[in-house]
């Protein structure tokens, strides 16, 4: 059963030119609602508005979030997998979509100085919002996942989900509690590239 202090891991599974690209996020429960039982599927609906939601909107359509795995961290116990398929919002022909390793970058600002910041890298774009190393993708776009990385989600039952980064190796459950800061908030910083999406890097 969820608690209060839980850590959360998200894994947003994405499929996109024959290749899995794979996010991670993760979160602190940060209040516990009536239907603890259901805290995360419930979460899912409100991180499939928010997160899933504004980055599919910079990504093509040939992109599909083919699922979301929720893992607790913390006690080693409770999952959900959601394999709702979230496809990229921007119609684009074979000719404009770019590699899968070039990517959208955000920095997660902590807010302590027990980690360093953190990073998000999104890939599926499309060359029509990218000139040279600059992206031309709408401001308020971009706006809406620095917002949206930063924000803490609510599920219908009161339960509460803070994103936070987390310090490297995470303990085991059971083994102490994992070196967390709350995410101040988000940054995008520039085109760029992630090299384990490279063909013969990553997965």
């Amino acid at each position: 059963m969820i608690a209060v202090n839980d850590l959360i891991q998200v894994t947003d599974s994405q499929s996109y030119l024959g290749q899995q690209l794979l996010n991670i996020y993760f979160y602190k429960c940060t209040a516990v609602g009536s239907t603890p039982a259901d805290a995360l599927e419930d979460f899912s609906v409100e991180f499939n508005d928010t997160v899933i939601g504004s980055v599919a909107a910079v990504q093509v359509d040939s992109l599909n979030h083919t699922s979301r795995t929720y893992k607790n961290l913390t006690n080693g116990v409770d999952f959900f997998v959601d394999t709702t398929v979230i496809p990229g919002a921007v119609a684009a022909t074979t000719t404009d979509i770019l590699p899968s390793f070039v990517s959208l970058g955000f920095m997660l600002l902590r807010s302590t100085l027990s980690v360093r910041n953190g990073y998000k890298r999104f890939g599926g774009l499309s060359e029509q919002f990218v000139q040279g190393n600059v992206s031309v993708y709408p401001a308020p776009d971009i706006a809406e996942i620095e917002e949206n990385l930063a924000f803490v989600m609510t599920t219908v039952d009161g339960s509460e989900f803070t994103p936070v980064i987390v310090k490297r190796p995470i303990p085991d459950p059971g083994e102490g509690d994992a070196i967390t800061s709350i995410v101040a908030s988000a940054q995008f910083r520039s085109v760029g590239t992630q090299n384990t999406r490279k063909s013969g890097r990553g997965i």
